[in-house]
């Protein structure tokens, strides 16, 4: 029900729809309760905070969705994933040096003090590092190493799929909301499994993700 800015660098999502497709909608029609994270900006930017149930509607296609359960953010605990696509199709697109400027700048102020976040990547490889508190150096250490992958590791395939399964696997023990961030394409080659065996762990886990929409000119 608040309009929100559409930034310079990116376009946050809050579901997984048009990456899943029927594979999510699938898994959700088997699952008791589907969790949802959404933040909520004014024109200028500013998070908005002091929301409640009575502020949102859930809707898919023409029907308003029940919402069961309802909590703030700083209620509960984040175990956040931060998962970057650093292939060559990507740095074609967005320079990874601005997605680490925006990570860096927006993330720690996003972040109570008792959040954990984890800096993860894929291409070839995969990676996610060791939880740290979002607003701390260590974290931001992480972001730059991680989103500094030497230039062989940029080519061949883009492992989406199975980045987003070790994702799921680092969350599945963590207390509090858990949530996957991806910054991606969308161009997913040479996994393992595919949205129709991912989609389903994410909802059995609880695992939100929500996907970063570039629109880069």
């Amino acid at each position: 029900r608040h309009s929100r800015r559409r930034s310079s660098g990116a376009v946050l999502g809050v579901a997984l729809t048009a990456l899943l497709g029927g594979a999510l909608a699938a898994a959700v029609r088997h699952a008791p309760l589907v969790l949802i994270d959404v933040g909520v900006e004014d024109p200028d930017g500013r998070t908005i905070a002091g929301l409640s149930r009575d502020d949102f509607e859930i809707v898919t296609g023409d029907a308003v969705r029940p919402l069961e359960f309802f909590a703030a953010g700083k209620e509960q605990p984040l175990s956040l994933v931060v998962l970057v696509d650093v292939s060559i199709s990507m740095e074609s697109r967005v320079k990874r040096s601005a997605i680490r400027e925006e990570v860096e700048r927006r993330l720690p102020l996003l972040l109570a003090p008792h959040d954990r976040v984890q800096a993860g990547a894929f291409a070839r490889q995969i990676s996610i590092s060791p939880p740290f508190a979002g607003n701390s150096k260590a974290f931001l250490t992480a972001v730059r190493k991680t989103l500094d992958p030497r230039d062989e590791e940029t080519l061949g395939p883009s492992r989406l799929w199975d980045a987003l399964d070790e994702a799921i696997k680092a969350l599945v023990t963590s207390e509090g909301r858990r949530s996957v961030l991806v910054v991606t394409d969308g161009q997913a080659t040479g996994n393992r499994d595919g949205p129709q065996e991912v989609a389903p762990r994410a909802v059995a886990a609880g695992v939100a993700v929500s996907v970063v929409g570039l629109d880069w000119e």
